[in-house]
């Protein structure tokens, strides 16, 4: 934020105080992008560290551990595997589906558009999340939009195809809807 409470200049506030001796501070505009920053800071950091790291398996997924490999075998046959460029769309804002992605490798970001503003930074998501959770649960359009970061490859289950699989496999349906509902209370938080 450029200016404090008293609407002093932050950087010359800073300089009286003598808080800052060298010149790299930084200034935003707003908490938002100050935390954006950071959180940029972080995914870098981590990112370097994971660039050689190869897919997750379903069986990696914390959804999806402990689970039989029977039980395995039939999930992964309703999946479908994605992948996408940095920077490429996954979904919109408004548009519809009703499919859950759990990512196997990469950054996605969700992004909420302001009409007339900067779109709104929500959350990014690693290797090991999932997101799109919302419209899988309740078949409405999409409430932000999902950009891959970085080049993503993702495990995507469509409503329809789950449905078909807790036909046959009832524990993975009702753990698989805990465990979203679980992490959507968290988030909510």
């Amino acid at each position: 934020v450029r200016a404090v409470p008293t609407g002093q200049d932050v950087q010359r506030y800073f300089d009286q105080l003598g808080l800052v001796t060298e010149g790299n501070v930084k200034v935003f505009d707003h908490r938002d992008k100050a935390l954006e920053w950071v959180e940029d800071r972080i995914v870098a950091e981590e990112m370097k560290s994971k660039q050689a790291e190869q897919p997750l398996e379903l069986a990696d997924l914390d959804l999806f551990k402990g689970r039989k490999p029977e039980t395995l075998a039939d999930l992964e046959a309703s999946l479908e595997k994605r992948t996408y460029k940095a920077g490429e769309q996954i979904f919109t804002r408004g548009g519809t589906g009703d499919e859950l992605f759990m990512i196997r490798k990469g950054l996605v970001r969700i992004f909420l558009p302001l009409e007339g503003r900067e779109p709104h930074h929500v959350a990014t998501f690693s290797r090991g999340s999932f997101f799109g959770e919302m419209a899988f649960l309740d078949h409405e359009a999409r409430s932000a939009d999902a950009i891959a970061e970085t080049d993503t490859e993702v495990y995507v289950l469509s409503r329809k195809r789950f449905d078909e699989l807790c036909a046959e496999h009832k524990r993975l349906g009702m753990d698989l809807l805990g465990s979203l509902a679980r992490t959507l209370a968290l988030r909510m938080r």
